[in-house]
């Protein structure tokens, strides 16, 4: 039924420039400063900050860097045949708020330009909520949409405590969800969204049902990051993260069916069956890139659940780096802001891509996650240097999991092909 390939196929300048010049989503990492000191925060001692952003060497972005790639930008989207319809501009951190000077200016400089533009911009922010209420205005008649970090109530939030009192975050979060709830119930109800990252002072039953109670929404949740831990807070590490396996064993009967209804998409062995089924059917497109590319991303196997450069997004780092998206070390840029000009080479992105699947096809191609693969080499120092994966697996468990899934939830296949693919 299923088919692979032996050989993988070679990324392209011309393709990778496609992609880069068709972004469905381009973020700018406004400031890496934040006003809290959450304890898993990736710029804080619990990480090895290889890419050296300690503390005490953070940085904003400043107006110029950010200018270079919007004018980029709003110059290729004023191309009456550009193809792009949707693009979401991002703003991200740190507490991207601590620069709100910044997404003012990129924000009013596109609406100033938008009856020129031939895509619809889409304004977005990662945020956590504690300074948003002094300018919620200009983010409710902007449209923005906004995913604000909260890990539950008052106990599951105990690590997102204020930088220089460490007093729980809570309550200014809380209050301020409120308030836009209250004042703003549609905008509520159709652009504010909550992310909670899953740790050992809260769980999945106690934040589902804070959030379905006291909020209205269904949170989104990850686990805390575990790329760079440092080797001195290891156990410290450890003994804070818990695993979405884990967090499903320890919920209750009701909270774990809840997973695989109305947090279906939320769920990752949902996430890697979907990747499994449309992977295999040969005619499902994860993205407008994909789609105009599909010939060309057809000619053979990707080794690797590594996105291929840019068809997410474009992220701009405070540093005037450009990465593939916010999840991976600044020692892996693919481009920068520097000396007022943009520099990007879509030849050296290539090799740089190409000379990995190269390391890694031999073993992927014989993996049975290959067409489930959500392992990035970005973000797997071993996986990346060595091309030895840590998910490496030939015991057709993957199969037998898949299978399960299927028999335990005879739903999940149908609501995967009406709720997931767009038709």
């Amino acid at each position: 039924m299923f088919m692979s390939t032996k050989k993988h196929a070679n990324l392209t300048p011309s393709l990778i420039e496609y992609c880069f010049n068709h972004p469905s989503q381009v973020v700018f990492e406004t400031t890496e400063k934040c006003n809290l000191a959450c304890r898993y925060c990736t710029f804080r001692e619990l990480y090895s900050h290889k890419h050296a952003r300690g503390l005490d060497r953070l940085i904003s972005m400043d107006i110029n860097t950010a200018d270079i790639l919007l004018d980029y930008y709003l110059n290729l989207w004023k191309h009456k045949n550009y193809s792009q319809k949707e693009v979401y501009v991002s703003f991200y951190g740190g507490e991207p708020l601590m620069n709100f000077g910044l997404i003012k200016h990129v924000v009013e400089k596109i609406v100033k330009q938008e009856n020129e533009l031939h895509i619809i911009p889409i304004f977005s922010m990662t945020t956590n909520a504690t300074l948003l209420e002094r300018n919620l205005e200009f983010f409710v008649n902007h449209k923005f949409r906004l995913l604000i970090s909260l890990d539950g109530d008052f106990e599951g939030n105990s690590l997102r405590v204020f930088g220089n009192n460490k007093a729980n975050s809570f309550s200014s979060v809380f209050n301020t969800a409120l308030k836009i709830k209250k004042e703003f119930p549609d905008y509520y109800k159709e652009n504010v969204s909550f992310n909670a990252v899953l740790h050992n002072k809260n769980g999945l039953d106690k934040l589902i049902l804070f959030f379905e109670k006291e909020l209205e929404k269904e949170p989104l949740f990850s686990p805390i990051s575990d790329i760079e831990i440092n080797e001195n807070f290891k156990e410290e590490f450890e003994s804070m993260q818990i695993s979405f396996q884990q967090a499903t064993q320890e919920a209750t009967e009701e909270c774990a069916q809840k997973l695989w209804d109305k947090y279906m998409h939320n769920n990752p062995y949902v996430t890697q069956l979907t990747s499994h089924i449309f992977n295999n059917s040969g005619n499902v497109y994860k993205d407008l890139n994909s789609l105009m590319l599909g010939e060309s991303i057809k000619e053979g196997a990707f080794p690797s659940g590594t996105c291929l450069p840019f068809t997410k997004k474009v992220f701009l780092t405070a540093r005037g780096l450009i990465l593939p998206c916010e999840r991976i070390s600044h020692n892996n840029c693919l481009g920068r802001i520097e000396n007022n000009h943009l520099e990007i080479s879509f030849e050296q992105i290539a090799n740089i891509y190409n000379g990995y699947y190269k390391k890694l096809s031999s073993q992927c191609v014989r993996c049975d996650y290959k067409q489930a693969c959500l392992h990035c080499v970005f973000q797997d120092d071993q996986f990346r240097e060595s091309g030895k994966c840590i998910s490496f697996s030939t015991n057709k468990k993957v199969e037998e999991l898949y299978k399960q899934i299927l028999l335990s939830h005879p739903s999940i296949y149908q609501r995967i092909m009406n709720e997931t693919v767009i038709k």
